[in-house]
């Protein structure tokens, strides 16, 4: 799953945004990639056997929908 969005577009999105989504889904690592004129967000799977084990979107609602509530979980064992 992939899509494309502009710096614009994406600064609808905060910092508050991202980390409530970091908080909803701990067993992913989620973060914001720049690159020039493009704006992706991903998440990668902190435990293995986890589906999906990467998302890459420019959308977060997009990312938030394909984690998906059942895949919040809980911590992830140390």
């Amino acid at each position: 799953m992939t899509s494309e969005t502009t710096h614009d577009q994406a600064e609808r999105w905060t910092a508050e945004d991202l980390a409530m989504l970091r908080a909803g889904f701990p067993a992913y690592r989620i973060f914001r990639e720049e690159t020039p004129g493009r704006v992706r967000y991903v998440a990668r799977a902190l435990r293995e056997g986890l589906n999906p084990h990467t998302i890459v979107t420019a959308d977060l609602d997009e990312l938030r929908d394909a984690l998906g509530p059942e895949r919040a979980g809980g911590p992830v064992p140390g």
